[in-house]
This record gives C-alpha cells, sequence and structure tokens, in this order.
C-alpha cells in the first residue's frame, strides 16, 4: 500500500481520540464502519463536525451535525477568488466572512438579500456556437450561494444546541492531531507502510489514553 489515509474519530470533550481506520480511498462507508464500531462498543455519538465533503451528512442521519466554518470559508474563497472583481461575488464573499459573527436568523436574512439584489445575475447565460447550448455564466458565484443555501441547516447547529457545546472548526483533528502527525511521518521518510503503520498506532494510541 503505497498511498493510504487515516480516518479519525476525536471526542471535542475531552480531546481523546476515539478510533481510527486505514483507508486508500476516503469513503462515505468507511465513515459508518467507524461510527458503527464506537456504538457497538457502547458510545453515544450526540453531535458530529464534519468538514462537508459530498453526501457525509447522509451518513450520520438523526444526529445533529455542524458544517466546519473554517472549511465553509475555504469553499468561499475556492469559488469565489480571494480577491473577487465582479461585484456579485464581492458582495457574496462579505455575507459569507459574517458567518461567524452573526446568528442564523440574521445570516438567513443577509443571504436572501442578497440574492434578490443579484438574481438576475445569477441566470445570466452564455450560447456555445459548436454544442448549440446554453450554460450559466457565472457558475463559480451560482455553486457559492448555493453551497451557503444548501448547507445552511447545519453552518449553525452549534447554536440550535448550545447544551452539547459542539465546536464549530475541525481544527481541534487537524491542527491537533493531524499536524503533528504529519510533521512526525516527515521526518520518517522513507519507511515501509507496515513500520509507518506502527508509527501511526503509537502516536494515535498516546491520545487515546
Amino acid at each position: 500500500m503505497d498511498k493510504f489515509g487515516v480516518l479519525v474519530f476525536k471526542d471535542a470533550i475531552t480531546s481523546k481520540v476515539l478510533a481510527w481506520q486505514y483507508v486508500q480511498t476516503e469513503t462515505i462507508q468507511s465513515y459508518v464502519d467507524l461510527k458503527d464500531l464506537l456504538e457497538s462498543e457502547g458510545f453515544s455519538i450526540k453531535a458530529v463536525v464534519l468538514d462537508g465533503r459530498r453526501g457525509l451528512i447522509q451518513a450520520f442521519s438523526g444526529i445533529p451535525i455542524q458544517l466546519c466554518i473554517f472549511h465553509m470559508q475555504a469553499t468561499m474563497t475556492r469559488y469565489l477568488t480571494k480577491n473577487p472583481k465582479l461585484t456579485p461575488a464581492k458582495d457574496l464573499k462579505e455575507v459569507a466572512s459574517f458567518i461567524q459573527y452573526v446568528d442564523e436568523s440574521l445570516f438567513k436574512e443577509m443571504l436572501d438579500e442578497w440574492y434578490s439584489k443579484h438574481s438576475e445575475f445569477l441566470k445570466e447565460k452564455t450560447f456555445h456556437e459548436e454544442s448549440k447550448r446554453w450554460s450559466y455564466k457565472h457558475r463559480k458565484v451560482r455553486s457559492a450561494y448555493r453551497s451557503l443555501s444548501v448547507n445552511m441547516p447545519f453552518i449553525f447547529t452549534y447554536q440550535r444546541h448550545k447544551k452539547l457545546k459542539i465546536p464549530t472548526t475541525t481544527n481541534g483533528l487537524d491542527g491537533g492531531v493531524f499536524s503533528p502527525l504529519k510533521n512526525l511521518l516527515n521526518t520518517h521518510k522513507g519507511m515501509s507502510f507496515e513500520l509507518r503503520k506502527k508509527l501511526i498506532d503509537d502516536y494515535l494510541n498516546t491520545l487515546k489514553k
């Protein structure tokens, strides 16, 4: 196995690593398997913080889901760039920047106002002579808006379930677990898969205690 990944579940309250699984490809089924493993061991999952991977929300149906706000902002940057030139894109990026500072009701109001102002812009199309077909002219801006609109029910979960004290990002895992692990592996390049796996197991076991 030349290339592989490690899927890790971590408790946001205790900061302990609960379980992990080696994967060649990150699939929804891998998450389901690890979730089922935890539940079979007696764990009760009160809420989940996810990075927004397509289809992942369905894997945790029935459990409060919080999408990582950091990843949402990164998605906006991917679609709109860091310095958008068009006014609608600039305005949408500004609306998105308020995610972590306002409540769900106000954010929805801001997004609806943006849509009312720029709905005609989103409908603009381009005709392609070669294929004789039309396509939306501002697809990336449309995608950015759709991402915010469709994911709205999962962006402010932490506000609706305050007693659960749900984190708003996956930074506790990304920075607290994966960054040190990557540094550790980078200093031991050239190891076989089995040795790298033992190194990872030892490292994660220290975070499980």
